[in-house]
This record gives C-alpha cells, structure tokens and sequence, in this order.
C-alpha cells in the first residue's frame, strides 16, 4: 500500500510540474509571437497579423482601447489613424510616407476600426478589406449611407 501511494505521488508531481511547464512554453510562446507581430516593419505587418490571424482575433476585442491594441499589433502604417488603423499588404511602403488608410486600400489591407476610441466590429475585430471595407462595416454599425460613414472616418481631432 505505501509503495503505491507514493507511486501515486509521484505520477501526479510528475503531471503537475508537466502542467506548469506547458504554460510557461505556451506563455513564452505567446510572448515571442506578440513581439514578432509588434517588431515587423508596418509596410509588411499585414502578412503577419494574417499568418497570426487566429492569434490576434482572439486578443483583440470590441471596446479595447487603442493603447490595449498597440500592445498586441503594434502601430498602424497610416497616418490618419483616428478612426481607422490600418496595414497595407504587398510590402507598400509608408512607415515614413504620409500615407491615409485610403491610399492604401487598393493592395488589399487588414484594419481595425475605433469609434471613440475603441475598436468596435462584432465578432472579429481585425478585418481584410476583400470581406468589408471600413466604410462599409461604419456604415452597417451607424446605420448611415456612405457619404456619412466616410465624413465620420475622415474626421481628425485637432
């Protein structure tokens, strides 16, 4: 009886300590994966938010703020960034130029959309621009006509 028992002990300290170092490989890995989206080059983040897509989508949720989503993708290539985070495909470059998210919009891109300063979309959050464009999801959450949703995405606070 005292040798199973301890038998028991230590299969059950071994699938303890296995457990606990899982979840420091698959933390690490979380880490590493976080650091490599963040480190691309923003003319070619949108390749890697793609191949992480899964990844992301289940950190970035409607209602986080932008400094939340900073800290998982990074900053956006374009420049009028208020309402509309964006990352061009095809290696356009634009991490100096002064690029609109429209300017990028013909290479196909992955985006995210804020209104006050949140992300907002249901469910997923990070979209490519072949499934919606940002005006059109706008325009489906404010319930207006294009001509408006462009108004409201255009838009720069001072």
């Amino acid at each position: 009886m005292i040798k199973f028992n301890r038998l028991l002990v230590k299969v059950a300290t071994t699938l303890f300590l296995l457990g606990i170092g899982g979840l420091v490989v698959y933390r690490r890995w979380e880490i590493n994966t976080i650091k490599r989206i963040r480190l691309t080059p923003a003319s070619e983040r949108a390749s890697e938010i793609e191949r992480h897509h899964n990844f992301v989508l289940s950190r970035i949720k409607k209602g986080m703020s932008k400094a939340q989503v900073e800290r998982i993708v990074g900053l956006p290539q374009n420049t009028d960034s208020q309402h509309v985070w964006a990352w061009a495909f095809g290696g356009e470059s634009g991490d100096s130029d002064n690029k609109k998210w429209m300017d990028l919009i013909d290479n196909g891109l992955m985006y995210i959309v804020f209104i006050d300063d949140k992300v907002v979309g249901n469910p997923e959050s990070v979209y490519a621009s072949a499934a919606q464009t940002p005006c059109e999801m706008v325009m489906g959450l404010r319930n207006c006509d294009a001509k408006t949703a462009m108004i409201l995405l255009e838009q720069q606070k001072d």
